[in-house]
């Protein structure tokens, strides 16, 4: 169960956002972390996420169906996001990897002594 229960917890303040990201920035780190190894990755979702929290503050605040507890909703955020990041690094990996099939190999490098 969350820390704050929706309810409590008035991220439409400064310093209700405050609190809320005190409390799960390192959560949604790990949770990024654990899936994809890399912590430039993981702070970059961690820091999408926070941003988008506090962009839609208000529609966050008045739906009280969607938003019941922070941190299931970060959680769920979290993984969202990875997954979208894994799924974008696969399709360049495949794009690259065929862009790099397709182009002819021109010159080899030798060692001249």
């Amino acid at each position: 169960m969350s820390i704050f229960p929706k309810r409590t917890l008035d991220i439409r303040t400064k310093a209700g956002f405050t609190i809320l990201y005190r409390t799960y920035v390192k959560f949604v780190f790990r949770t990024c972390y654990r899936y994809l190894g890399d912590v430039a990755a993981s702070e970059n979702i961690t820091s999408e996420i926070f941003t988008s929290v506090w962009e839609r503050r208000e529609a966050l605040h008045q739906d009280t169906w969607q938003v019941d507890s922070w941190e299931r909703y970060l959680s769920k955020a979290t993984k969202h996001k990875v997954y979208n990041h894994l799924r974008i690094k696969k399709q360049f990996e495949a794009y690259l990897s065929k862009a790099l099939q397709d182009t002819p190999v021109c010159y080899r490098a030798t060692e001249e002594d």
